[in-house]
């Protein structure tokens, strides 16, 4: 690889996204293509490129991943474990059933 800007050629982002493509997800390297890409747009701009690599290039498909949703009975089992009238209970009752009503994204919750 290149280290100098003005050397990169598509080729060099190609393989540079393939190859981070084997060691994370499809939406990190998507993201940074379109980091990529507003940087050789700059680099165009101020004049330090004569022409941006990734002129041509198309974005990496990222597949849709579906959200895991809690069945009926799973809910059910959350809603009875904060069965409580302490404020603990109470408040961990609010923050499921906000979850819940408006949609929010399900916390990751640590093992």
């Amino acid at each position: 690889m290149p280290t100098a800007v003005v050397r990169l050629r598509r080729e060099h982002v190609e393989t540079h996204l393939a190859e981070l493509a084997d060691r994370t997800t499809a939406s990190t390297v998507a993201g940074h293509y379109r980091r990529l890409q507003q940087l050789f747009r700059w680099l165009a701009e101020e004049g330090e490129v004569t022409d941006s690599p990734m002129r041509n290039m198309s974005p990496p498909a990222v597949p849709e991943q579906p959200v895991p949703v809690l069945s009926a009975e799973q809910l059910t089992k959350l809603l009875k474990a904060a069965a409580d009238t302490s404020f603990e209970a109470r408040r961990d009752t609010a923050v499921i059933r906000l979850f819940v009503d408006t949609g929010c994204a399900w916390p990751r919750w640590p093992a």
